[in-house]
């Protein structure tokens, strides 16, 4: 058995363990905006997904990352998204995922410390995290969540969601190098949505004054 063949055995033995994880994961944090009476900032329903077999192989192997192991390395084989409406809603779901008594976390990607860092570079915009539980989790007789399985959690808004999935879909996926006429084009939408995000949080400020 060559190392691919052993990384998509490793990954259907445990599909269940990160699946389960993930709903885990999705529902503690849906639950707990409910609890804060805050679950009204989701525009889309939480969604988890597992990563599709042949782009964690691409990722694992063809894509030069150099991961000394690429099956423990590799930190999205699950996934949960959060898709909020403006970027002021962000932070909510941000403290409870770093407040949380389950896991551990790690800061993966911050747009708005890549927009200090390169106020010039206009670019796919999210915040990332990966949560590792902090102790086993019986599920079910057959399902048990060994401790530090990671999970990976994608906060948007909806915006930032359209972007994603345009980006996603027309040039991550594209066989061919994208022009840097195209490159061009997608930085130019990045300005008019953080210009758009901005207005609207000037309009909705003003009417919350207005109706103080």
């Amino acid at each position: 058995m060559n190392e691919v063949d052993e990384f998509i055995a490793a990954f259907k033995k445990e599909e269940d363990i990160y699946s389960s994880w993930g709903e885990l994961v999705r529902q503690y944090i849906k639950n707990t905006l409910a609890e804060k009476r805050m679950d009204s900032i989701l525009k889309i329903e939480p969604s988890c997904r597992l990563k599709d077999i042949s782009s964690l192989i691409e990722k694992a192997f063809y894509r030069s990352k150099n991961y000394e192991n690429p099956y423990n390395d590799i930190t999205d084989k699950v996934g949960v998204r959060f898709v909020v409406l403006l970027t002021d809603d962000i932070p909510v779901i941000k403290d409870i995922i770093e407040n949380s008594p389950l896991w551990e976390y790690s800061d993966d990607r911050d747009y708005i410390k890549e927009k200090e860092d390169k106020p010039y570079l206009f670019d796919y915009q999210s915040v990332h995290y990966v949560v590792r539980n902090l102790k086993c989790i019986p599920v079910s007789e057959n399902i048990i969540i060994p401790d530090g399985t990671p999970c990976e959690i994608q906060i948007r808004t909806l915006l930032q969601h359209a972007y994603a999935e345009v980006s996603h879909d027309s040039v991550y996926k594209c066989k061919a190098k994208p022009s840097s006429e195209i490159k061009r084009r997608m930085a130019r939408t990045i300005a008019l949505m953080e210009s758009t995000d901005e207005l609207f949080l000037l309009a909705k400020n003003e009417l919350n004054k207005s109706n103080e």
